[in-house]
Parts: C-alpha cells; structure tokens; sequence
C-alpha cells in the first residue's frame, strides 16, 4: 500500500491486465501475418501449378506438330519440290505454333481473371506472362530448329544417295572399260 499510494498512474492489476491485452493482440497480428503468408503461397503455388501444367501441354503439342511434319516429311523425300515443302512444312510449323502460343497465352490469362485469389496473383500477372512469353518462344525456337535438322539429314541423305549411285555408275563404267581394254589385250 505504500508503493500504491506514492506512484501515481496503473496498478499492478492494470498493468497485468495491459500487458495481457498486449501479448493477445502480438499473438492475433502474428497469426493474421502466417494466415496471409499462407494465402499468397497457397495462390503462388496454384499458379504454379496452372503454368506448369499450361506450359507443359504447350510443348507436347508442338512436338506432336513437329512429329507429323517429319512424317510429312519423309513421305515427301524424293519429289522434285522437296525444298519448296520443307519451307512450306516449317511456316506451318511456325504459323501453328503462334496460334498454339496464342490459345495458351489466353488461357493464362482466364486463369488470371477467374481465380479465387485474383487480387493476390495480380503482382504476379505480368511476370509470368513475360516468362510464359520466354518459354513459348524458346520452345518453339527448338522444335523449328529440330525439324530444319530433319530437313538438312533428309537433304544430306538425298546427297549421300546421288552420290553413291554417281560412284556405282562410274565404278561400273570403269570396270567395263578395264575389262574391254583386258578382253582386247588377251584378243591380241
């Protein structure tokens, strides 16, 4: 009773009391912090989850594409026009795969607009737009490069072939030659 009637201000009861109501409001404003974090990595990993899976059918598509035009390819071989549908072959390849990229690029974006975190992943909208950009161009970049390695081993295949069959002519030629040469000889 002393010290109570000399400090003037809180009692101790009070100031119990304050630092209770203190430490609840440090525990709720750290649950509400881990609650958000849990909210943004919860959104992060759906997007995650939503470009992956975008990307990856992005680029199984393009490679089916690419596969059809090597059989398109190789069925073509021998014609005469044989570059003019190699260049042909490949801007379709090109063409379709804008188109893909353009459908996909869509369905990013829907992804975006109709999600259940739609004010979280906002930050996150241009940023993975601009990587799916990224990943697109690259991916289509491989394939049109894997199919003109198709194009040139076909090419270098046609020349390896004219070649051998130019060689075989020749030896043959040689060889009638050398044996008239060795027939008229033994004639004499």
């Amino acid at each position: 009773t002393i010290l109570q009637s000399s400090m003037p201000g809180l009692k101790l009861n009070e100031i119990i009391d304050n630092i209770d109501i203190l430490w609840d409001s440090i525990l709720s404003e750290n649950f509400i912090f881990n609650f958000k974090n849990g909210l943004y990595i919860k959104a992060y990993d759906t997007l995650e989850k939503e470009s992956r899976k975008i990307t990856s059918s992005f680029q199984s598509k393009l490679i089916k594409i690419r596969k059809q035009s090597e059989t398109e390819l190789n069925k073509q071989e021998g014609s005469d026009d044989f570059t003019l549908i190699c260049s042909n072959v490949v801007n379709e390849l090109r063409k379709t795969a804008g188109t893909l990229e353009e459908n996909l690029k869509s369905e990013l974006q829907r992804f975006f607009e109709e999600n259940q975190f739609i004010d979280i992943l906002e930050e996150w909208r241009i940023p993975k737009l601009h990587e799916y950009d990224a990943k697109a161009k690259k991916a289509v970049y491989y394939e049109i490069t894997k199919l003109q390695t198709h194009v040139e081993e076909i090419g270098l295949r046609n020349k390896i072939s004219s070649q051998l069959d130019q060689y075989r002519k020749t030896v043959v030629t040689k060889a009638k030659d050398l044996a008239k040469e060795f027939s008229d000889d033994s004639s004499e």
